[in-house]
């Protein structure tokens, strides 16, 4: 799948940011597929852990913040633009794992400064315009990793299967007639 680098079900290990993907090998049974998503909006980050990590249907998308696709940090000083960059990173690592917004199950908001709370729910209405909306916790009053960065948001997306899955049922060998009672 596009977009999807890492390693499937092989316990082969994590796949470290930057690396070239291994090969995948076929999910074995009982195991789940494990891989790193990378989108070509926005650039791999420098720490040591990963934009986002798709396991098996679930994609867990690690705290994104206001900065532009080249790393660099944007809007400084204005929790609006910063959110909205924010947002937009969330929404390009769905993508590349084949997911959209309306996918998203759970948010993590975080803000320097919970008086913005207001400001960052007007961005949210951009990007999550009706119901169901998804659960979210809003944490104020923190300090990110940078001094010019506002907010920061973490989420985890349900990617929808390509095709419905139909439940299986159990034949019996050989069926009997039933029997009227009388």
């Amino acid at each position: 799948m596009a977009g999807l680098g890492g390693m499937g079900g092989s316990g082969a290990g994590w796949q470290r940011a930057g690396a070239p993907s291994p090969r995948k090998a076929p999910p074995r049974e009982g195991f789940v597929a494990i891989q790193r998503v990378v989108s070509p909006k926005i650039a791999e980050p420098k720490g040591k852990f990963s934009n986002a990590m798709r396991v098996g249907d679930l994609l867990f998308i690690s705290g994104q913040t206001g900065r532009h696709p080249d790393g660099t940090i944007g809007c400084k000083g204005d929790v609006v633009g910063q959110t909205r960059l924010a947002f937009s990173r969330v929404k390009a690592l769905c993508e590349a794992a084949g997911a959209k917004m309306t996918d998203i199950v759970r948010l993590g908001i975080f803000c320097v400064q919970i008086a913005d709370i207001e400001k960052i729910y007007s961005v949210w209405d951009e990007f999550f315009p009706g119901p169901p909306y998804p659960t979210d916790t809003f944490i104020g009053n923190v300090r990110l990793a940078h001094p010019e960065l506002l907010v920061e948001i973490e989420a985890t997306a349900a990617i929808p299967a390509k095709k419905p899955i139909k439940a299986k049922r159990k034949t019996a060998a050989k069926r009997r007639p039933l029997r009227r009672r009388r």
